[in-house]
């Protein structure tokens, strides 16, 4: 693993809904990742499943299904399930239609530099997605409790 001092590059992507865009998208991520020299993360909206299974309706795999994997695995990227939850976008109708679009991915140094870090879905308050948070996975930080003494106050103070 490279020494980063706690560095790391986030990519925020909105996917788009057509194949030619997205294989752009797909190019301007990769050339990013070899900018940088630090553990990266790529987080969002993908608009694309990256299987028949990340939909409740299971379709066929598209060419743009086809081409997601492939991008996935050619930057060596790791999925990180989403702990609570299967699928993280509905169309908010009577009868849904869910999809896995939404999704969280490390490079091997980010999972070295932060290995035990997974995705929690919290509950969805407005849109159809189902906002994501990445913790680390370990215990909650939380300072020591202050304790006043009673005999600190018997305490004389020097002249």
């Amino acid at each position: 693993m490279r020494q980063t001092e706690g560095k790391w590059v986030c990519s925020n992507v909105y996917g788009p809904h057509e194949d030619n865009p997205r294989e752009r998208l797909w190019e301007e991520l990769s050339t990013t990742h070899t900018l940088w020299e630090y553990p990266w993360l790529v987080v969002g909206d993908f608009n694309i499943t990256r299987f028949p299974e990340d939909r409740n309706k299971h379709g066929q795999i598209t060419s743009g299904m086809a081409g997601f994997p492939s991008w996935i695995d050619g930057e060596g990227l790791i999925d990180i399930p989403t702990r609570n939850q299967a699928y993280t976008w509905s169309n908010l109708r009577e009868v849904s239609s869910l999809a896995l679009l939404d999704r969280i991915f490390i490079d091997a140094d980010w999972e070295a530099q932060f290995p035990r870090c997974e995705v929690v879905a919290l509950p969805r308050v407005v849109s159809g997605h189902i906002p994501l948070l990445l913790t680390g996975g370990g215990e909650s930080y939380s300072p020591p409790r202050f304790c006043y003494e009673a005999w600190w106050s018997s305490i004389t103070q020097m002249p």
